[in-house]
């Protein structure tokens, strides 16, 4: 399972996450559940501080035990590991909800660290980079595995929701565990723009990227190498999720 949970005391629910898997919607959408209308604006202005509170964000071990031994029902929201290795880079390092990275502009905390030692860091060397960190969850929780391989057997007592289906999804976990369900709104999407660069982009810098104001589609980051390092990298998330490997 994931390394975070949401849980909802009042209807024994949890709601496990990833980052880069619709993170900021669950978010908002869970603030807008548990805070009084009145307050919602400003825990949100203030960064949700709400979420560092015990009773709001729990981790695998007690997760494990709400769920065995005192009747909570979960659900985990997951993503396909291609398309999440590839928003991770574009969203981290090439364009940030609207925001081109480009070398004038400050990188977020995620990719700083990396690209203090490369700053014009390719998609293919991001990927053989974080590879470790993201089996060994060290470094930033953004590149870690969905599942930790300790709690996978958490899955079988979970409803399990694809990203593309988030909304409708919470919806029916909602109306198993009880929960009145608040609307769900989609945050932080990437732009869709016709490519401004051809061919093979997954060893191009993303500082290249960002100056080109290139949004590189799918086929132009995933290539037998690129592949090859995500199967190995995310081995575990195709596995426990459900979800089929490319050929490399």
């Amino acid at each position: 399972m994931p390394t975070r949970a949401f849980v909802y005391l009042p209807k024994k629910a949890i709601f496990f996450w990833s980052l880069k898997v619709g993170t900021t919607s669950l978010r908002d959408w869970f603030a807008k559940l548990i805070i009084p209308a009145k307050n919602q604006d400003a825990e949100l202005k203030a960064g949700r501080p709400i979420f560092s509170t015990p009773n709001v964000q729990i981790f695998p071990p007690l997760a494990e035990d709400l769920i065995l031994n005192c009747g909570f029902k979960s659900c985990i929201i997951m993503r396909d590991p291609y398309k999440r290795a590839m928003s991770m880079y574009i969203n981290k390092f090439v364009n940030s909800n609207g925001d081109w990275r480009t070398p004038d502009v400050v990188a977020s905390c995620a990719a700083r660290t990396l690209l203090k030692s490369e700053p014009n860091m390719s998609f293919k060397r991001f990927l053989e980079t974080t590879s470790d960190s993201a089996r060994n969850f060290t470094d930033n929780s953004h590149w870690w595995t969905q599942v930790n391989p300790k709690y996978a057997h958490l899955l079988d007592h979970t409803s399990k929701i694809d990203l593309p289906d988030l909304t409708t999804g919470i919806q029916e976990f909602c109306s198993v565990v009880d929960i009145k369900c608040p609307p769900m709104k989609t945050k932080f999407i990437t732009p869709k723009v016709p490519p401004t660069l051809q061919g093979d982009l997954s060893e191009i810098g993303c500082t290249d990227l960002a100056i080109a104001q290139c949004i590189p589609e799918p086929h132009q980051l995933l290539t037998p190498a690129t592949i090859s390092l995500i199967n190995d990298t995310y081995d575990i998330d195709f596995r426990a999720l459900g979800y089929a490997k490319k050929s490399s």
